[in-house]
């Protein structure tokens, strides 16, 4: 049987043993017995040919204020993958890359963007790491019609910062960092802020803010204080370049307070500082239109970050009129770029043959929930690429326990033409 399969999964989030004995973690124990068990089905199923991971298996940021994100002789990382609750996942990646046929490939999401080609190899010997050499956090998949990558570089509080300082060191953490350890120090202290919380509380300062003021530091200020974290030092212990300890939070908010002001001029990607306050805000697929959407040809974008699995195709012909509304899309001065935006947001799913020009995949996540049960609320997503003579197409399921278990939740399977060229 022909090998035609690719599967995408991201935002696994594992963590240290003490994440989990604190439950400040993310990622739980049966949560990692499921995804052991969904990788040793996909080494044996004889259809499969590479599993992909878009970004965050590791999850260097859910760490205390007060808790060192290093351990003695070992890095985070390592410490991460040597973790009882984790071994499922390991053991189970380790299996699918010694399977002959098969191939593991990674890109780094925000909570594993430190992370380096050397030592994800050193760790699972034999994966692929898709790792930009020249740029911290950064890489992208790219197979045919498909683009996958973790989707944090498009959102305001998570993209890797490199024309920030802090205590005068150039670094890559963005400010997240800093709003993660906040969430897990609030679980600490018995104050926990959920992610739904923290995107409540950007849609609400979005919605009243002041130009003049720093979006960016109100909100972080604004969780410190949910999670009661204002004021507490921050240990780093030199992650990243940062050898002292950092004085929450004024010290964190003199540092970042002009992300959003500097985003165009620093960040030279097509999304503006807009599009991404709305990727900060679980909302991924506007920067991906504007990323990935061609009429020269018909491309899957695949993100992860958001946690939220979802699918979603558009279609526009092939005309001077569409062309020039991608042009204005894309242009961050033009003063039209807003409503060029929102028309793409709602093109048609597909022309008359069934075919799309776009398809805007998320992997959702694997983490929250404990039972393993076959709920679609326990978010084992994942999702399947499969090419079929000119076609490939896009589907999005829920692990329940057993491979290719359709959700009525998530959408269609849809499909892009492989032979559209200009």
């Amino acid at each position: 049987m022909d090998r035609s399969k690719r599967i995408f999964i991201s935002d696994i989030h594992m963590g240290t043993e003490e994440s989990v004995k604190k439950k400040y973690g993310w990622f739980w124990t049966k949560k990692a017995e499921l995804l052991g068990k969904f990788l040793t089905q996909i080494a044996n199923d004889n259809t499969v040919a590479e599993l992909i991971i878009v970004g965050d298996l590791f999850d260097g940021w859910v760490v205390p204020y007060d808790t060192s994100p290093l351990t003695q002789n070992s890095n985070q990382f390592e410490t991460i993958a040597n973790a009882c609750q984790n071994q499922p996942v390991i053991q189970g990646l380790k299996q699918l890359i010694a399977t002959e046929g098969i191939t593991v490939s990674y890109v780094p999401g925000n909570h594993d963007m430190l992370i380096q080609s050397g030592e994800l190899l050193k760790i699972l010997p034999g994966i692929n790491a898709i790792i930009d050499p020249n740029v911290t956090g950064v890489g992208i998949y790219r197979s045919g019609a498909v683009h996958a990558e973790h989707g944090s570089c498009y959102d305001l509080f998570n993209a890797p910062d490199t024309y920030d300082t802090l205590q005068g060191a150039t670094h890559h953490l963005p400010i997240g960092f800093f709003v993660a350890r906040s969430q897990a120090q609030g679980v600490v202290n018995g104050h926990p802020v959920s992610k739904a919380g923290f995107y409540n509380e950007i849609g609400a300062l979005w919605d009243t803010w002041n130009r003049n003021d720093p979006l960016v530091t109100n909100v972080y200020d604004a969780i410190a204080e949910l999670s009661k974290t204002a004021n507490q030092t921050i240990v780093m212990d030199g992650l990243d370049g940062i050898d002292m300890n950092v004085d929450n939070t004024q010290e964190v908010t003199d540092s970042y307070g002009n992300v959003f002001d500097e985003w165009d001029q620093n960040m030279v990607d097509y999304v503006s500082s807009t599009i991404a306050v709305i990727g900060s805000t679980g909302m991924l697929r506007p920067a991906a239109l504007i990323k990935y959407y061609s009429l020269c040809s018909n491309n899957i974008a695949i993100f992860g970050h958001t946690h939220k699995a979802e699918i979603k195709s558009g279609w526009l012909p092939g005309t001077d009129d569409s062309e020039e509304l991608l042009r204005i899309s894309r242009d961050k001065n033009h003063p039209e770029r807003q409503d060029a935006l929102e028309t793409l947001l709602k093109l048609p799913e597909t022309d008359e043959s069934g075919a799309s020009g776009f398809i805007y995949v998320n992997t959702g996540t694997w983490i929250t929930g404990d039972n393993g049960t076959a709920d679609a609320n326990q978010r084992a997503n994942y999702v399947v690429i499969e090419e079929k003579e000119t076609s490939t197409y896009a589907s999005l399921f829920n692990y329940n326990g057993e491979l290719y278990a359709p959700s009525s939740q998530m959408g269609n399977t849809y499909y892009v033409n492989n032979e559209i060229t200009c």
